[in-house]
């Protein structure tokens, strides 16, 4: 019973979810264009997945000028950024802290975090569009990346209720994807799971004998 205690523990810890970022685009550059994604613009970039994973969280960098915040539309596209390719569409208050980036235009704009979390949405391997638009009177601008791993150079912006976007070939966005993957069972614990099994159900024929 011991040894079969150990094996299912091996298991157990080798099929374990892990938190971790699952996509990181890069940091703030302080080169900005002022891409606004606001109540009337929406800013979308892409990130790419290696394997299936449990999205939980979404964390970015904007500058806001001093309008209200409501909420923001986030919402998740695969592969393009056609209407039929939407996947996940969430509307939620994020956490919203002041951080130390520049002030833009003057001080009119001011940096800050944002992260949403609680989403627990699986994706499958492969490439995704991330959107956002905030909803308030505050104007933002998400944030340009100094360094990324995009699959694409660049990032979209259009008009909410606008099929046409423009794109920006020079610049991606600030953004990291936070979440879980399962990992996969090494063949040494599935074997070791099986000898216990088998000591187990000997043990047990033993007893009956």
């Amino acid at each position: 019973m011991r040894l079969f205690l150990l094996t299912t523990l091996t298991l157990t810890l080798s099929i374990a979810s892990s938190a971790a970022t699952l996509f990181d685009n890069g940091g703030y550059s302080g080169q900005q264009s002022l891409r606004l994604n606001s109540g009337r613009w929406t800013m979308y970039d892409d990130f790419t997945l290696d394997s299936t994973s449990t999205v939980t969280g979404v964390e970015w960098g904007q500058h806001d000028n001093n309008g209200d915040y409501i909420s923001t539309v986030l919402e998740i596209y695969a592969g393009s950024l056609d209407s039929n390719a939407l996947v996940f569409s969430v509307t939620l208050a994020a956490n919203r802290t002041l951080n130390g980036n520049p002030a833009l235009l003057g001080g009119t704009f001011k940096g800050y975090d944002y992260s949403l979390g609680g989403l627990n949405l699986v994706l499958g391997p492969g490439s995704y569009f991330l959107s956002l638009h905030n909803n308030g009177s505050l104007q933002s601008a998400w944030d340009e990346t100094d360094g990324n791993s995009s699959t694409i150079g660049g990032r979209y912006q259009r008009r909410i209720g606008a099929e046409a976007a423009a794109f920006y070939a020079q610049e991606d966005s600030v953004f990291r994807i936070i979440g879980e993957t399962e990992s996969v069972p090494e063949p040494s614990s599935l074997a070791l799971m099986a000898i216990g099994g088998v000591a187990v159900f000997g043990r047990r024929w033993m007893k009956r004998g």
